[in-house]
């Protein structure tokens, strides 16, 4: 028997998070920076307790360069 799927209404708060969102436009280098660094630690001190965030930023400028 073949399922039939109707169309969900999109939910009106993540509509307007959505379209907020959009408006901001894209993100700086700074922030992009900082959400990769962010990211990057949080994601390694999961498994390594020992990984600090300034390791992180050290080898995210390596890899990316030094922010201006």
């Amino acid at each position: 028997m073949a399922l039939s799927s109707k169309p969900i209404p999109m939910n009106p708060k993540l509509k307007h998070l959505l379209r907020m969102a959009l408006a901001a436009g894209p993100m700086t280098p700074a922030q992009l920076r900082e959400q990769r660094i962010s990211w990057t630690y949080g994601n390694c001190a999961i498994d390594n307790p020992s990984i600090t965030r300034e390791m992180v930023e050290h080898i995210h400028d390596e890899m990316y360069g030094k922010p201006e």
